[in-house]
């Protein structure tokens, strides 16, 4: 269950969030970015969004990703969220379970810590 959930946020979120960065916006500029696909990263943005109200599903019936426990699973959506919010991709607000979770995780020391909420 730990590596399936883990996999879905990689493929839903990390990965979708990066193509989307990449190709739906200005990414890394031109000198990098020298072949972009606006609509196929758009497509992965809504890809992400999706993602976001699976995960909300989820967490609308239990406390965890994939259970009772904290585990890979959580690091990676977490991963996804700190992601997103760098590149400007917002959880929609409707995603009340996956936000509140989002603020709970925030507060365990080894997300606190973590550089991207340092800048804020």
């Amino acid at each position: 269950m730990i590596h399936m959930m883990s996999k879905r946020a990689e493929l839903e979120l990390l990965d979708a969030i990066s193509v989307y960065f990449h190709h739906g916006t200005p990414g890394l500029g031109p000198l990098v970015e020298q072949y972009q696909n606006r609509e196929w990263g758009l497509r992965q943005r809504d890809k992400a969004l999706r993602g976001m109200h699976y995960f909300d599903d989820v967490l609308r019936k239990r406390a965890y990703v994939a259970g009772d426990a904290f585990s890979m699973a959580d690091i990676t959506v977490i991963a996804g969220l700190i992601f997103a919010d760098i590149v400007d991709l917002a959880v929609p607000a409707e995603c009340t379970a996956l936000l509140a979770w989002y603020e709970r995780m925030k507060m365990r020391p080894s997300v606190k810590s973590q550089p991207a909420f340092a800048r804020r």
